[in-house]
């Protein structure tokens, strides 16, 4: 399995934020949201462009086993939170790697997915003990619609996972429009939002606005805070 890198730190985002982490980024995604405007090296998207741009980053990844994943895991003091994520880390729920290391971090840990929701879920077990952040991209993510948004796939994490939840990364008002539509049919789910940015700075110019559009609509607000104390930097 290809790594981008592994790493302790808190839970910046969504109903786990503040929570003690130990993170597994995996390379690979099915997307490329070039939306959000993030820079990196020539490149243009999200901010795991190394996890997005296989390619170019691949002789930068660590090539692990799930021993050698669990090994890494088992050194962590304290039993955190195992926080999957990528890119996209349902790519892989195929590879029998991924299917042995989940199998023993659900029967060992609080597990949480970090996932677009555009893949569905194959009826493994271990995700019955799975928590999902449902990233379900929108129009602001410059990725083509019919792509991005896969009610199929939604309906299989809420179902087949222990709790899932939506987790909307918002620029103003008008995308709510497109985020009612998506919500609508899963009245049930808890929706947080977060303000676009890639440093403090642009955070912190949105943040107020989308913090009052929670208020407004009734949801709930997650701030970003692995960008709020290290800009851009990674394996924070």
């Amino acid at each position: 399995m290809k790594v981008v890198e592994t790493f302790l730190s808190i839970q910046a985002e969504g109903m786990f934020s503040g929570r003690y982490a130990f993170f597994i980024r995996f390379a690979g995604c099915n997307f490329n949201c070039t939306g959000f405007g993030v820079k990196k090296d020539n490149f243009i998207g999200c901010d795991t462009i190394k996890a997005v741009q296989t390619k170019a980053y691949l002789h930068t990844y660590f090539d692990y086993n799930a021993d050698e994943l669990i090994a890494l895991v088992k050194k962590q003091k304290s039993n955190p939170l195992i926080v999957i994520t990528g890119g996209e880390p349902l790519l892989l729920q195929n590879d029998k790697e991924f299917v042995k290391l989940l199998s023993f971090l659900t029967l060992n840990y609080d597990v949480q997915f970090e996932s677009n929701a555009s893949i569905k879920l194959k009826e493994y077990d271990f995700y019955k003990k799975c928590y999902f952040a449902m990233g379900v991209k929108l129009a602001n993510s410059g990725v083509k619609k019919e792509l991005r948004i896969n009610k199929d796939a939604i309906f299989s994490i809420i179902k087949n996972s222990k709790k899932a939840f939506f987790k909307f990364v918002i620029n103003d008002e008008k995308d709510l429009d497109e985020l009612y539509e998506i919500i609508n049919d899963f009245k049930d789910t808890s929706v947080y939002l977060m303000p676009m940015g890639s440093t403090s700075k642009e955070l912190s110019l949105n943040a107020k606005k989308v913090f009052e559009l929670c208020v407004k609509h009734s949801f709930n607000y997650s701030d970003r805070l692995h960008i709020r104390i290290y800009d851009d930097k990674e394996g924070v």
